[in-house]
């Protein structure tokens, strides 16, 4: 499979970038790559899926579909690009309502109960570690509370159907 002319990438690009940054307004589109999937493993469904890429991408940089952040870029072996997905256990600094968080499979901890935080609010990544600020992850779906603060279930972006991802550098 080989990509599309650059007219073509920047087509996709700008029907993508503006539904998946919400907040973030200093983004650049020489910062993105777009890549698609070449394997998936069955038995690992939620975890892991490796992607090829039109140009060169770093461990830690985002992936995205068109609705947000799907995962991070873990590993780097020829021209095969790992990313772990949000559905495994990796962490994410996160921000509900201008409230810092951190994800973690599906989940954010760490929320302070002083914040204000319903279901159905968005949650966007925070920009305190490589990855971009104000990239969607998902939506607020049930709100617990433990000894630290709220334990917030997320509604994460659906990662099952992937063909087409974007790497954000």
């Amino acid at each position: 499979m080989s990509f599309a002319t650059q007219e073509d990438v920047f087509g996709v690009i700008e029907t993508v970038i503006p539904k998946v940054f919400k907040q973030n307004t200093e983004w650049k589109v020489d910062e993105f790559v777009l890549g698609y999937v070449r394997f998936r493993d069955l038995y690992n469904f939620n975890e892991r899926i490796v992607i090829k890429v039109s140009d060169e991408v770093s461990v830690g940089n985002a992936v995205i579909n068109s609705d947000g952040l799907i995962g991070v870029v873990s590993d780097i072996k020829r021209d095969n690009v790992y990313v772990n997905l949000l559905t495994s256990k990796f962490n994410v600094s996160v921000i509900v309502n201008d409230c810092y968080g951190n994800l973690n499979n599906g989940v954010v901890n760490m929320i302070d109960k002083e914040c204000k935080v319903s279901v159905g609010d968005n949650v966007i990544t925070s920009g305190l570690n490589d990855i971009s600020k104000g990239i969607y992850i998902g939506k607020v779906r049930k709100v617990n509370e433990d000894s630290l603060g709220y334990v917030l279930d997320i509604d994460l972006i659906n990662n099952k159907h992937l063909n087409y991802v974007g790497v954000i550098k």
